[in-house]
């Protein structure tokens, strides 16, 4: 699968905070179409930073996916890094 479908199947799939939803979706196409155009690197950066500024919960296998991208484009550690922090942790046994 290509970058830009996977990035595009994903986002697809992310619950967006009720407060992002009028500013997110046009932000992730920007990102995408950074991707299409050869600036992955930069796409995935402020896709990261958009995930974390509004909270936008990830699934594990998300996050994983989207940290290979990043890391696959040379996105630093420190973007990266933010996508753990959005990742749920499940409730502990009781």
């Amino acid at each position: 699968m290509s970058i830009e479908a996977d990035l595009a199947y994903l986002l697809s799939r992310v619950e967006l905070p009720s407060a992002s939803r009028g500013v997110l979706p046009e932000r992730f196409d920007d990102s995408v179409d950074l991707v299409r155009h050869g600036e992955a690197c930069i796409g995935l950066e402020n896709l990261c930073d958009n995930l974390y500024e509004f909270a936008v919960p990830l699934t594990s296998e998300a996050r994983d996916r989207l940290a290979g991208w990043c890391r696959a484009n040379g996105v630093g550690r420190d973007r990266i890094e933010l996508l753990d922090a959005l990742v749920a942790v499940p409730p502990a046994a009781g």
